[in-house]
């Protein structure tokens, strides 16, 4: 997921429309789609503005800034791996 993707995730996940976040942060709706299409950079100042304004976790805007993924999708996919792992052990006569 990329980080334009994982803002507009963490936006929804807010309740928050992009017509809302554009007036809480003073941009434009236009400018709110773009940045979550990666076709505008994300100033700092912005970015800041964003995270108040959808109260992203300070965990979370690490993971989705350093790897470009939302930590939902991480604990997701260690679930599945999880998962399928016990499964298998458990179904697939290991034990």
């Amino acid at each position: 997921m990329d980080f334009g993707t994982a803002l507009k995730l963490r936006r929804k996940e807010a309740g928050i429309s992009q017509e809302e976040l554009a007036e809480r942060i003073y941009k434009s709706r236009s400018s709110i789609s773009k940045i979550e299409n990666n076709k505008e950079s994300l100033e700092a100042e912005t970015l800041i503005q964003w995270v108040h304004a959808t109260q992203i976790q300070a965990q979370e805007l690490a993971v989705v800034t350093l790897c470009s993924v939302d930590a939902i999708s991480i604990v997701q996919s260690i679930s599945e791996t999880i998962s399928a792992t016990i499964n298998f052990i458990f179904l697939g006569g290991i034990i």
